[in-house]
């Protein structure tokens, strides 16, 4: 399975549709109108992304990259606040980016951080288990540690290491149930007069 996304990037230059491929422990996870963390670029940055539409399969012939992270739990807005999103970018001609902003609950993603752990697969030996003896973040084993983002993807790829995301945002977001009776329903066994009940 793919997915389309918009960037949460103000650059004009990436105010367009990019492709994803989703792993398959996304699979059954991943819906229209949540957002995601994408590595992006030639230096694979993690980058928030608006998942738009989903597609079994493509036919294309480039490299297509994974998803990293899922950030919400579920949809933000469903199709029709999508479709809405679509429509003023073009009659407006407004950043689509922007357009789907508006859609969205109120707030920003202040920050992310990558944290890397070990697992019980990296050998005693290895170098990065002692350095990895408390979680890292990101920042903190390029920085401090002289490792680069290549071989953190590697140690991963090969599950000797393992990360999680740490969100700091300043969003509060609330979700609410609404039901409704099926049109097969019958009303049975309430009495005609109990209205609040019915």
């Amino acid at each position: 399975m793919f997915c389309y996304v918009i960037l949460d990037s103000k650059s004009r230059f990436l105010d367009k549709s990019f492709t994803y491929h989703i792993p398959d422990k996304f699979k059954n996870k991943i819906k229209k109108g949540m957002r995601v963390i994408v590595p992006f670029g030639k230096g694979n940055k993690n980058t928030i992304a608006f998942v738009y539409d989903i597609v079994e399969n493509l036919n294309e012939n480039f490299e297509i990259k994974d998803i990293v992270d899922i950030i919400d739990s579920k949809n933000l807005v469903d199709d029709e606040l999508i479709n809405l999103a679509f429509f003023m970018n073009k009659r407006y001609l407004s950043p689509l980016r922007a357009c789907i902003k508006q859609v969205l609950p109120p707030g920003n993603i202040k920050e992310i951080k990558e944290y890397f752990y070990k697992t019980k697969n990296l050998d005693k030996k290895d170098k990065l288990y002692k350095i990895l003896e408390d979680k890292k973040s990101l920042e903190d084993l390029i920085n401090n540690y002289g490792l680069d983002i290549d071989t953190l993807r590697k140690y991963k790829k090969n599950k000797l290491i393992d990360s999680y995301f740490d969100i700091n945002s300043n969003q509060n977001i609330n979700y609410k149930y609404l039901l409704s009776l099926s049109e097969n329903y019958k009303e049975i066994k309430i009495p005609k007069n109990a209205k609040k009940q019915i």
